[in-house]
């Protein structure tokens, strides 16, 4: 019996399916041909409150995901995985209310960027910037972190809005991320102007990676977890 991997999703649901559908696309890569060839992945799809938004609602969010690990006998048997980068904050208290151990797509991307890179630009919620969750671990293991200015903020908002309720994301809101500037080669200009190294970008929230997926010049830290799966044999 294979392994399960429990996909903790829903926070949205389009990047938690985007994170299955790359699991099933990597079984593909490494020759997956029936039904026994595939992970045995158990997706929750969660009507989780938006806490991230609204931090009153962390503790109602909090018991969702709790109740719904519980009805599925998680356990330190599984491969548990939090789909949403910005939810990795609840990591420490489900860890500890369930006595289980969750693989932190967080902690994989840290570990890989600070043992590749000196300098990295963060794209991410708000939340997550504001927390520090990738920026304090990244910055005491000696990497310059370059964050987003307030309309790049206020552009990454619109962008996750629109992927979590599958409407287009707006051309404006592109216009204003340095990674998407390929309609003018004014804003190409301007990003070489204001990062003359050009660092790469570090997608810190799985929206942007289901936005920017494929971008050049971007690390996802959905693809790092996935080699990391694939390394321990999971996937």
């Amino acid at each position: 019996m294979k392994q399960r991997i429990i996909i903790i999703g829903g926070m949205g649901p389009q990047a938690s399916l985007e994170l299955h559908r790359r699991m099933i696309q990597q079984a593909l890569a490494d020759g997956a041909k029936d039904g026994t060839d595939f992970p045995h992945i158990v997706h929750l799809s969660l009507p989780v409150p938006d806490f991230i938004a609204n931090e009153s609602r962390r503790s109602e969010a909090l018991e969702i995901i709790i109740n719904e690990l519980k009805n599925i006998d998680a356990s330190m048997d599984d491969v548990i995985i939090i789909a949403c980068n910005t939810a990795h904050l609840l990591q420490p208290d489900i860890e500890q209310r369930l006595n289980i151990r969750i693989t932190s797509m967080v902690d994989a991307a840290i570990d890989y960027v600070s043992r590749h890179y000196k300098t990295i630009r963060l794209l991410a919620s708000p939340t997550t910037i504001r927390t520090g969750l990738y920026d304090k671990p990244l910055k005491a293991a000696g990497v310059t972190v370059l964050t987003p200015d307030k309309d790049e903020e206020q552009a990454l908002e619109v962008i996750i809005r629109a992927v979590i309720s599958g409407q287009t994301i707006s051309q404006a809101a592109l216009d204003k991320i340095p990674i998407t500037a390929q309609s003018e080669q004014a804003n190409a200009v301007n990003y070489i102007n204001n990062y003359p190294s050009s660092p790469p970008v570090l997608l810190g929230c799985t929206e942007l990676s289901c936005a920017f997926a494929e971008k050049p010049n971007t690390i996802d830290p959905i693809n790092i977890l996935l080699r990391y799966l694939t390394i321990k044999g999971v996937l």
